[in-house]
């Protein structure tokens, strides 16, 4: 799953995102040099019977990811390590695809 969570009335998706990587991996965005790449919706991972929506940015960093919050880990995933890993459908069915694609 990728760093996320739900945005606040009136908030703009972008600085949501900006929120959530503060919280969640102690990473500083600037929202200007966030590329929007789609809307998308998958079964959500953990909750049966429940769908999860994702506004996805592209954005390139160069400093240290730390899990915080309720993050657990965090790992790097590429295009030689995601198929032996268990990803969230959203993941796997959008999320990756873009991610070859662009690389």
């Amino acid at each position: 799953m990728q760093p996320g969570g739900k945005i606040e009335p009136g908030e703009l998706a972008v600085n949501a995102l900006a929120r959530e990587l503060d919280e969640e991996i102690g990473v500083q965005i600037d929202t200007a040099q966030a590329h929007f790449l789609g809307m998308f919706r998958a079964p959500a991972a953990n909750e049966p019977g429940f769908e999860v929506r994702c506004e996805l940015f592209q954005i390139s960093i160069d400093v240290p990811v730390n899990a915080a919050a309720e993050i657990e880990e965090a790992v790097w995933v590429d295009r030689h390590s995601y198929a032996q890993l268990q990803l969230a459908p959203l993941t796997l069915d959008h999320v990756m695809p873009i991610y070859l694609s662009l690389r």
